[in-house]
């Protein structure tokens, strides 16, 4: 399920998301300059990447899982040995 919680619009005409609740900092986080048909064609089924491949690979996460990275990172630090 997608953590998107509101969205805000943009005077670009972009939106930015407000995710809901990270569960490791328990703060929302935003992911500015998604485009509106972007973000309805993933809430709809398609492949985030695919529709959002300009967004970086960790605000993509956000709007998947609603975790931000560096949240991610202290709850599984890198395998020191990979």
């Amino acid at each position: 399920m997608p953590a998107v919680a509101r969205t805000e619009d943009q005077a670009d005409g972009l939106l930015t998301v407000i995710t809901n609740t990270c569960p490791g900092c328990r703060h929302p986080g935003r992911v500015p300059n998604v485009k509106p048909a972007a973000l309805k064609a993933w809430l709809e089924g398609a492949h985030i990447q695919d529709v959002m491949p300009e967004l970086p690979v960790a605000d993509r996460e956000l709007l998947i899982s609603g975790m931000h990275s560096d949240c991610f990172d202290s709850l599984f630090p890198p395998d020191e040995d990979a």
